[in-house]
């Protein structure tokens, strides 16, 4: 895969390296925190970083808190085409369906300001995540008026996707790999750019 978004992971290092392709990919680490604990993984063979950060975008609500929520990103340019991309990974607010804190349409909209703060006119966006959220959220509503669901899981609703802004009809196939030890839907998208 050109790129991978880990959620709850502390350490993409250890698993890529358990995979035995740690040599292969960049990985990009969270912002340190639990709830932030969320990592990028770059094919360096095919991608080159322009820009990468991150940024908090929601809060647990009290009902189910552990924290605040971030999100990263990397924008980057494909070695082979010239063609630019910015990937977006996220793990999202608890209760499920309830965007935190601040609410779906908050949580969407900060999303979306991350692209808009960092992205380029013109760049390719796929944001993937475990969003706490399915498609009957606020947060998927929200989302939904500026990118498109490429795929998802069926875990808990579906909470677990991928989306993009890349028109017509981009999906060239498209694999739920499983749980793989995980209590979440291990995903897999092939888009063509």
């Amino acid at each position: 895969y050109d790129l991978m978004g880990f959620q709850e992971c502390d350490d993409g290092d250890l698993v890529l390296r358990g995979a035995g392709l740690h040599d292969q990919y960049t990985i990009h680490r969270g912002m340190g925190q639990e709830t932030t604990a969320i990592c990028m993984a770059v094919l360096k063979s095919a991608w080159q970083e322009i820009s990468a950060g991150a940024a908090v975008v929601a809060e647990d609500g009290d009902d189910e808190y552990f924290g605040k929520r971030g999100a990263q990103w990397v924008r980057l340019r494909h070695r082979g085409t010239g063609r630019t991309l910015f990937f977006v990974n996220h793990h999202g607010p608890l209760p499920i369906n309830s965007g935190g804190k601040c609410g779906g349409e908050i949580t969407a909209n900060k999303l979306l300001s991350v692209v808009h703060d960092n992205a380029v006119q013109g760049d390719a966006v796929v944001m993937t995540g475990d969003f706490n959220a399915n498609p009957s959220s606020a947060t998927f509503h929200y989302l939904g008026q500026r990118l498109s669901r490429a795929f998802g899981g069926s875990r808990f609703g579906g909470i677990d996707s991928i989306f993009t802004n890349i028109g017509g009809n981009p999906v060239v196939s498209t694999h739920n790999l499983g749980q793989g030890g995980s209590d979440h839907d291990a995903l897999a998208v092939i888009l063509r750019l």
